[in-house]
């Protein structure tokens, strides 16, 4: 998506109510992919995000407390929307 400019979708998109996943706390990612994405096959990849520049896209972020799903006690955070390419950082795979 980046290469060809476009805005990236992860393939849980639909199924999680429209909305992109992510962690507010670096270190929180693993458990939080745990959780939520389990039973997703194939390579991960880790997107540094900018809160600003992504509203500057229109892109809606609110942050939300993942005990419901299993308890850890860690922030999420929930773009209402993809991600545009433009947006992003650091990329590691």
């Amino acid at each position: 998506a980046r290469k060809q400019g476009k805005v990236y979708y992860p393939p849980t998109f639909e199924e999680s109510g429209r909305v992109t996943r992510a962690s507010v706390n670096p270190d929180a990612l693993l458990k939080i992919a745990n959780i939520a994405y389990q039973k997703e096959k194939g390579e991960w990849v880790c997107l540094a995000l900018d809160p600003k520049a992504l509203a500057k896209e229109g892109i809606v972020t609110r942050i939300e407390e993942c005990d419901e799903k299993g308890g850890i006690g860690e922030s999420c955070r929930q773009l209402h929307g993809g991600i545009p390419t433009s947006t992003l950082g650091n990329i590691i795979k």
